[in-house]
């Protein structure tokens, strides 16, 4: 439908990753088609983004760009159930982690493999095309994203004395 008026429905979708998995997104709309134009441009601007979603690709392109980005370090999806999926765990990571009490580095990586582990078990990952690698990418984004939020803070010594304003 070209890049203007796909823009609408991809800041709602953003606001739908923002709402529901309190992930930050927003839309990249091209106006070109052409696969190895996209494939570039994701590729330039990769190392400021923990995930790629590809929207609007009519196939073969999709597939073909989905493909070649898969060595980027950062999960890559095309299809709404691989986005569901990431949503779905991205929120269910995001509520259980302030549950922590002491939110280390260690503990946040082992709830958040628990809780990706416990989806795939219970089957809730079967209508998705997620692979193993994925999943290992994505609790790696995720992992980074939530140790960014709970970071260690320097622990002053207490002087003591109250202070009155």
């Amino acid at each position: 439908i070209g890049a203007e008026a796909a823009l609408p429905v991809m800041e709602g979708k953003a606001i739908l990753f923002k709402e529901f998995a309190n992930i930050d997104a927003f839309p990249l709309c091209f106006r070109h088609q052409n696969s190895q134009e996209i494939i570039e441009a994701v590729k330039n601007i990769t190392p400021v983004f923990g995930g790629v979603n590809l929207e609007d690709i009519a196939a073969p392109n999709c597939f073909e760009i989905e493909d070649s980005l898969q060595d980027i370090g950062i999960p890559v999806m095309h299809d709404d159930q691989d986005g569901t999926a990431v949503v779905m765990l991205a929120d269910s990571v995001e509520a259980a982690s302030r549950t922590l009490e002491d939110p280390t580095p260690a503990r946040v990586d082992s709830l958040i493999q628990k809780i990706i582990d416990s989806r795939y078990h219970s089957g809730e990952l079967e209508e998705c095309n997620l692979t193993l690698a994925d999943l290992a990418k994505i609790r790696k984004s995720f992992a980074q994203i939530i140790n960014g939020v709970f970071h260690q803070r320097i622990r002053y010594p207490s002087t003591g004395a109250a202070v009155r304003t």
